[in-house]
């Protein structure tokens, strides 16, 4: 911890627990009241995570694992890092998903959203989409790992199921402008997937492309949901209410920032 405060990184605390437990696999009260000294193979892995720590690497990739919406993922850099504020879309699936309802999650990446929707609510029917066969296999991996059953396709946004119908389809896409991109910390801009994260020169590209698919792919009555950035709720809004959905509105994360934009197709 101390070394990478010295070296500037702000959650230096939380990683070292996190690089910690995860190497030793024994929980923190228990390193906390351990006596023993660490094996040196131990130490060696320790030493080897704190290194490519402290050059910049996000500690997510380095051991090849994210917590999300209480389960853990497998990621690699071929896929976002999952983050808490994504959940807020799980919250806005689950609250409009039917019983026995079909869901699509496109843009699935670690497959994060789709398996804690099929995890909380294992009589939907959950299908996931991503033009990234490197990501759709992560996610396929996470799926086996976790023993959940999803349907995964290969392809651009819903034209892999363009002929099916869901009641809920939701999706935190590409929304990052390419000035926004030069801006990104080097935690993000260095090392996880540009792809995952560019859509134009005004982060919408994605947006009005899949909304449009989304609206075809819907059933009547059935629900849309997108993570945006947080300045982007009244861009996307518009972009809903001009391929003619309804109730359209915009739900915040435990930030308070505005992290999901829905709306109902009529």
């Amino acid at each position: 911890r101390e070394t990478m405060r010295a070296h500037g990184i702000e959650d230096a605390d939380s990683t070292a627990r996190l690089m910690i437990t995860r190497v030793l696999k024994i929980p923190m009260a228990q390193v906390l009241s351990q006596t023993e000294p660490i094996k040196p193979s131990q130490a060696q892995m320790l030493a080897q995570c704190l290194a490519r720590r402290l050059k910049g690497e996000p500690i997510q990739y380095i051991l090849g694992e994210a917590d999300f919406y209480g389960l853990t993922f497998c990621v690699t850099p071929s896929v976002l890092i999952p983050r808490m504020d994504t959940e807020t879309l799980v919250l806005k699936a689950l609250e409009n998903a039917p019983r026995q309802g079909k869901v699509l999650d496109v843009c699935t990446g670690s497959g994060c959203i789709a398996l804690a929707i099929k995890h909380e609510r294992p009589d939907c029917e959950v299908q996931a989409t991503d033009i990234s066969a490197e990501a759709l296999k992560v996610a396929k991996d996470n799926g086996q790992r976790l023993g959940l059953d999803v349907g995964w396709h290969c392809g651009d946004l819903c034209a892999p199921v363009k002929t099916q119908q869901f009641d809920v389809i939701v999706s935190n896409p590409p929304y990052i402008s390419e000035t926004e991109y030069r801006q990104l910390s080097p935690l993000v801009r260095e090392y996880e997937p540009p792809l995952a994260l560019l859509a134009g020169a005004k982060g919408l590209d994605v947006y009005e492309r899949l909304i449009m698919q989304a609206d075809d792919c819907l059933k009547v009555g059935g629900w849309l949901g997108l993570e945006i950035g947080s300045t982007q709720a009244q861009d996307v809004m518009r972009l809903l209410r001009q391929a003619g959905l309804k109730e359209i509105g915009m739900k915040e994360d435990l930030s308070g920032l505005p992290r999901v934009v829905h709306g109902r197709k009529g």
